[in-house]
Formats: C-alpha cells, sequence, structure tokens
C-alpha cells in the first residue's frame, strides 16, 4: 500500500503562496483602477474650468458645457456599471487568473474552490 505524505509546512506554504499571490492580484486590480479613476478626474476638472472659462466669455458655449457634463454623468455610470456588474468575459479572465495562480501554488485542496470546468 502506498503512502503520499506532504509536510505541514509545504501546505501552509502552499497556502500563503496561493492566498498571497490572490491578494497581490486584487491589489493590483485596486491600484489600476484608482489610478484610471484619478486621471480621469484630473482630465474632467481640467476640461470643465477651461469650458467654463470660455462660456463666461461666449452664452452659446453654455449649451456646450451643458452637453460635456451630462456626457460625463453618462460616461461614468456607463464606467461604475462595468467595474461593479461586470460582463462575463471580465469574469472569466479573471477566473481564469485565478486558476493560474492556484495551478503554480500546487496546492490541490485549494483548487477544489473553483468550480470545475
Amino acid at each position: 500500500m502506498m503512502t503520499f505524505c506532504v509536510s505541514l509546512e509545504t501546505v501552509f506554504f502552499g497556502i500563503f503562496c496561493g492566498v498571497f499571490n490572490a491578494l497581490a492580484l486584487v491589489v493590483i486590480i485596486i491600484v489600476v483602477v484608482v489610478v484610471v479613476v484619478a486621471v480621469i478626474v484630473v482630465v474632467v476638472v481640467v476640461v470643465i474650468v477651461v469650458f467654463v472659462d470660455f462660456a463666461l466669455d461666449d452664452p452659446v458655449s453654455i449649451a456646450g458645457v451643458i452637453v460635456f457634463v451630462v456626457g460625463i454623468i453618462f460616461a461614468t455610470a456607463a464606467l461604475s456599471r462595468l467595474f461593479l456588474r461586470p460582463p462575463k468575459s471580465i469574469y472569466f479572465n479573471i477566473e481564469f487568473l485565478l486558476r493560474q495562480l492556484y495551478n503554480q501554488t500546487q496546492v490541490y485542496s485549494l483548487k477544489n474552490i473553483l468550480p470545475k470546468k
């Protein structure tokens, strides 16, 4: 009868690597989202300031400012929907990345967390 022995240290190291990789992935995603949102906010504020400055000189530009602000609201709503309820393709990409991370750590008990294809 063959027995398969794995030291507890190896198991804990694998679990640590899996959790650390998953957390690192989440942190990277959050940092990228925060940087993208910050850049968008800075660009929007600069453009609004420039538009309002022109609108004070020309009454016709006020309509342009209103249309621009409404466009920003719709764009923000679209981006928030993308991040809060992303389409299935984004879920599949995240699932694929998580599968790769768990395969790298060689901790087979953690692979049971993800559903089988």
